[in-house]
């Protein structure tokens, strides 16, 4: 993380919770400071470790790190969520489109995602969760070698299963296959490319916000009624639709070099 972004976090999550405050206790000793808080925060959130795996180190106690990282994450989220932590909106998702079409090359891709930690990505309900509560973000079409398609995608490594919207690698391209060699360059690319954006704090901090009860939620989001789900799982579940979108993508870069 740049220095200027995590002074600016530490400073305005400082002015948000007094329990970042520099106290000083009776005896006239400094408190932990604001920084070895934040800096306990965000190694816990980045590197997944437990609170205690930083008591030597930054010289902060295990109750002091994991309170440190209840408050940080509860200021996070009342700071940013607004504008940060809510359900993209269509203007939001074709701003990805347009983004990953110019830089990477694929039509309708929303981003990547990596197995670590997503225990139920490798289950046959990838996308369960979102709709068993029957809410979801917009459903943008897209174009890819002329073919369209109804919903927005991620890329992926080659130990997901075969559902429509996460779009495999080849991890064995053949030798004489230049489209099939372009795709697996291209992807494994693009999922570097949001890897070194997001980094591994992704993941953590999704983790952190299931932990948030269902009534958090925003009222505004939409709902799906029975056979809308259906439709939907339908699709999810398809292996064909998973195997024609990437066909399709190959062929729509092979066309775009």
């Amino acid at each position: 993380m740049a220095c200027p972004l995590f002074n600016r976090i530490v400073t305005t999550v400082t002015n948000h919770d007094p329990y970042f405050h520099n106290n000083i206790d009776c005896t006239r000793r400094e408190g932990i400071s604001p920084l070895i808080k934040c800096t306990s925060v965000i190694r816990q959130l980045a590197y997944g470790v437990n609170a205690n795996f930083l008591d030597e180190y930054m010289q902060i106690s295990e109750r002091s790190s994991r309170m440190a990282l209840d408050h940080f994450c509860e200021a996070v989220m009342d700071i940013y969520g607004l504008e940060y932590l809510k359900e993209p909106t269509v203007t939001d998702i074709e701003k990805l489109y347009r983004h990953h079409e110019e830089k990477h090359g694929f039509s309708g891709m929303l981003g990547s995602l990596d197995c670590t930690d997503w225990e139920w990505f490798g289950r046959p309900y990838a996308f369960k969760g979102q709709y068993v509560r029957r809410d979801h973000a917009p459903e943008i079409p897209f174009v890819a070698n002329g073919v369209s398609y109804p919903s927005r995608y991620y890329l992926v490594d080659g130990i997901y299963p075969e559902l429509a919207p996460l779009v495999k690698t080849i991890p064995e391209p053949a030798d004489d296959d230049h489209k099939q060699i372009l795709y697996k360059q291209k992807q494994e690319s693009a999922r570097k490319d949001v890897e070194r954006a997001f980094g591994v704090l992704k993941k953590k901090w999704l983790r952190y916000i299931q932990m948030v009860p269902e009534g958090n939620t925003s009222a505004g989001r939409l709902l799906r009624n029975e056979e809308q789900m259906e439709r939907v799982m339908r699709w999810i579940r398809s292996s064909q639709m998973h195997q024609n979108l990437r066909h399709d993508l190959i062929e729509h870069l092979s066309r775009n070099v």
